[in-house]
């Protein structure tokens, strides 16, 4: 039965092959070729019916296994089924966290808001009850002609100021403003002093006080004003003794050395005033 497998088979070779030693023989007649032929036909019978034999237990196997087969589809579907409905559970329970957590985000940032503003809130207390013990002192130290307590004072209130918000910081702005007009005042005898005797350290510290108090102009107003009574008296005192030819030129040479000392001062103590 090998040869019915086989692409190439062909009826007619095959019978040959079957019955080519049969006919090849002296003795060929009619009957031995009937019988040899029978034979083929009894064998043949016998394979087909072996194969159909075969073909009908495989079915047989083929059809038992079928409910298996469906009961594993069943059993597939069901499981297809049930991880259907945990991911749509897990879907939801992922959509519930989601919402859980933007309210938690949600409450967190307005409850950091809160503390923010009851931080802000509670700095614009301190820093308000600064500002009342510093407006107290001030006006002591004022009162007492302490120029360096009071400018230390204003240093301070105007740092308050800058932590207290814009509907608390116009009037004190102005009590400020005033401040600092006492303090300009309280502190030019001194300044003038400084300039007057060439203390170049007093006048140093001078310079960072007038600044820091937005009173630059006026300081070198006071300078300005300072140098030419200095050059004024300088000038009555040499025109008194010499003529005045020769009083011009002692004072041009006393005027260009004054200047150079000046301007040296002004490199070394004064950078960047001009």
């Amino acid at each position: 039965m090998d040869d019915f497998y086989s692409k190439e088979f062909n009826v007619n070779t095959w019978l040959n092959k079957k019955l080519g030693s049969v006919v090849e023989t002296e003795l060929l007649d009619s009957n031995s070729l009937r019988t040899k032929i029978d034979s083929l036909s009894v064998e043949l019978h016998q394979d087909i019916v072996k194969t159909n034999d075969e073909i009908e237990s495989i079915v047989q196997q083929i059809i038992g296994q079928l409910p298996k087969v469906q009961r594993d589809i069943e059993v597939t579907n069901h499981e297809i089924l049930k991880l259907q409905e945990d991911i749509s559970s897990g879907l939801a329970d992922a959509e519930n966290v989601q919402s859980k957590t933007t309210a938690s985000m949600s409450t967190l940032e307005k409850l950091d808001n809160v503390k923010t503003k009851l931080v802000t809130t509670s700095v614009a207390l301190q820093e308000a009850d600064k500002w009342t013990t510093l407006a107290k002192q001030i006006e002591q130290f004022l009162d007492s002609g302490d120029v360096h307590k009071s400018y230390e004072c204003i240093l301070g209130m105007e740092k308050t100021l800058l932590a207290l918000n814009k509907t608390q910081t116009e009037e004190r702005r102005l009590i400020l403003e005033e401040m600092k007009n006492r303090l300009e005042a309280l502190a030019t005898k001194h300044l003038i002093l400084a300039f007057d005797t060439n203390n170049t350290e007093n006048s140093h510290y001078f310079f960072t006080m007038f600044t820091n108090i937005e009173r630059t102009k006026q300081f070198i107003k006071y300078f300005q004003d300072s140098e030419k009574n200095k050059l004024g008296q300088e000038w009555r005192k040499v025109v008194e003794i010499m003529s005045f030819k020769e009083a011009s030129t002692k004072f041009y040479d006393m005027l260009i050395d004054h200047w150079h000392a000046k301007i040296l001062i002004v490199i070394l103590r004064f950078n960047g005033v001009r």
